[in-house]
């Protein structure tokens, strides 16, 4: 992104313990796997925001944070921001949400495979 004239860069880096989870023994990455965050079976929670509290939405049964962050600040903002301001935001991920897809197979046998 642009701010005032300055270009922006972010960076994504794997954290250093992940590559020997990857690598070593199987039965860790099986750690790593939530249930409760699998593919859903039924449509998720539309994301949608009440006056002073976080946005809500996405799975059933396990909070879903909009945003992952330690920062109260940050998080105190959102709680605090108007929903019609959010509702490009919402809109994007409902989206995404009800898309639909299908199981690639062979990648799902794999990742059987070193699940099991």
């Amino acid at each position: 992104g642009h701010e005032g004239g300055v270009k922006a860069r972010g960076y994504i880096r794997m954290h250093a313990a992940l590559p020997p989870l990857l690598l070593g023994d199987p039965s860790a990455v099986r750690r790593l796997v939530l249930p409760e965050q699998s593919p859903m079976v039924s449509p998720p929670l539309a994301w949608h925001k009440e006056p002073g509290r976080a946005p809500v939405g996405g799975f059933y049964h396990t909070p879903s944070p909009l945003m992952r962050t330690l920062s109260r600040r940050a998080l105190s903002r959102l709680a605090e921001a108007d929903g019609a301001q959010l509702r490009p935001v919402f809109d994007g991920l409902n989206a995404c949400a009800v898309t639909g897809w299908r199981v690639n197979g062979r990648v799902l046998a794999l990742v059987e495979s070193v699940l099991a």
